[in-house]
Parts: C-alpha cells; sequence; structure tokens
C-alpha cells in the first residue's frame, strides 16, 4: 500500500532500455517494488541496514529482486556503485506533506530542522548525481512543500550544475483526493 503522490513520484523515473535504476534512498521499498514491477532492475540504496532489511522482506514478498546496497550519501558517492541512466534521490525531509496522515510532526518539527534538511539534502543530491550517466535522468523528490526542501534545494543544485536541463517540475500540492503533499523535480544530465 502507498500513497497516491508516492506512486506518481516512482512514476516520473523513465525505465531505460538497459533497464538499470538507482533508487538512492530505498527503504522501505515502496518505489523501488514500483519500478521493479515495471521492469526495472532496481538497485536500492540506504545507510541502515535494518532498513535495507525492510526492502528485502518486501521484494520477497511481492517476488521481486531488489540489488541492495548499504551506503550514507553524506558521506559522498558510493564507491564501485557505478552510474544509471535513472536515478532517484527521494530525500529524507521533514515530512511536513504527510501531517493528514502524522499529526504528530507539528509538534516534533521545528522551524530550525527546515535548514538542516536543506543541508543535507543537497549534499545527498551532489553524491547522488555523480551516479547519473551522461544523458541520463535524476528525480529528487520529497514528501514536504516547505520552500527550503524543494524550491531553495532546486535553485541551488542548478546553479551549481547549469548544465543539466530540468524537464519536469511536478507537485501534488494543494491534494485534490487526499494524498500526501509531494514536491518532485526530474533533470536530464549533460551529454
Amino acid at each position: 500500500v502507498q500513497d497516491p503522490a508516492a506512486t506518481a513520484v516512482a512514476d516520473l523515473v523513465p525505465i531505460p532500455e538497459d533497464g538499470r535504476v538507482l533508487d538512492a534512498c530505498g527503504a522501505p521499498g515502496g518505489k523501488a517494488l514500483r519500478l521493479g514491477s515495471k521492469g526495472a532492475l532496481v538497485t536500492a540504496v540506504d545507510r541502515s541496514g535494518e532498513r535495507l532489511d525492510l526492502i528485502k522482506d518486501n521484494a520477497k514478498r511481492m517476488r521481486t529482486s531488489i540489488k541492495l546496497v548499504k551506503h550514507d550519501w553524506l558521506r559522498g558517492p558510493c564507491p564501485n556503485l557505478g552510474s544509471f541512466s535513472s536515478v532517484l534521490l527521494d530525500a529524507p525531509c521533514t515530512g511536513l506533506g504527510t501531517i493528514r496522515r502524522h499529526p504528530e510532526i507539528r509538534w516534533r518539527r521545528q522551524e530550525s530542522d527546515l535548514m538542516d534538511c536543506q543541508e543535507r539534502q543537497l549534499k545527498m543530491l551532489s553524491a547522488v548525481a555523480q551516479h547519473v550517466s551522461p544523458k541520463g535522468s535524476l528525480v529528487y523528490s520529497v514528501c514536504s512543500v516547505e520552500p527550503e526542501e524543494t524550491d531553495e534545494v532546486v535553485k541551488a543544485f542548478e546553479a551549481s550544475r547549469p548544465d543539466w536541463r530540468r524537464d519536469v517540475t511536478w507537485c501534488s500540492a494543494p491534494p485534490k483526493d487526499g494524498e500526501d503533499a509531494h514536491f518532485a523535480v526530474r533533470w536530464s544530465a549533460p551529454a
């Protein structure tokens, strides 16, 4: 079971001819499973072995094969991972777009969390982008619509990589059918 907005984010990721897709923050595996169901050969990365076990269990239950890699993107690119024509970074965020289902977020989040998340998101985005093949696609998404985690991250990334082309900007806010508020951008890497 996956929120329709999360499914829509996975659907922004093109399945390349070779089928290889990197889900850079894969746990618990919903988007990776969605991509796998569309024929992708998914490599899912997470910094937590316990969270990778969630993906493994979900993939087994769904009878899907997903390659698992443990890595923390805050440390930089992943050694020996190679490049992919399609990469998804569903970045850790404040989760403020899920407040409808998780009202306790109001009391758990502080204003400073937005800038802390932004800093981590930019660092991860920079590391993950190094695994995108020439002319490949990179999708960045968060379950938040706060400018610090959306527009500001996008502008900073584009300022550091002016040769990347933005293909799609997508947002599910305001929700039309009770879905969570998600934001996503897809870029094409230069040749």
